[in-house]
């Protein structure tokens, strides 16, 4: 299943994963709020990967978003896509995989074949 959900409240950054992710083959639903996400969710979608911003402004914190949907989605990979500080170790709170701001589309494949993803672009 190569389906990607993103959740990133900027929309300059969301364009730009967005293409990443569609070059590395997903089918990516597209959120600017984690409550939106959350809604699909329980709607029934089920991604293999979940990249998340951790400051999505007045809505939910992106490690709360994964340790909510972490319940649901036993299966898939978690991304905390962040330029916070201790980015690092707020991903590693929640389980999930640090990815830097400024990560290019190598450098995010190479992070989700870390994890385990297997799909080839």
């Amino acid at each position: 299943m190569n389906r990607a959900m993103l959740i990133e409240d900027t929309e300059e950054l969301r364009a730009l994963m967005l293409v990443y992710l569609q070059q590395l083959g997903f089918t990516v639903a597209v959120y600017s709020a984690g409550t939106e996400a959350l809604v699909a969710v329980d709607n029934g979608y089920t991604p293999a990967v979940v990249i998340t911003d951790l400051d999505l402004g007045s809505d939910v914190r992106g490690d709360d978003l994964i340790l909510t949907l972490r319940k649901v989605l036993k299966d898939c990979i978690f991304l905390l896509w962040t330029s916070h500080v201790l980015g690092t170790d707020i991903a590693t709170s929640v389980s999930a995989i640090f990815l830097p701001k400024d990560a290019n589309r190598n450098q995010i494949w190479s992070v989700l074949q870390e994890a385990g993803y297997d799909h080839h672009p």
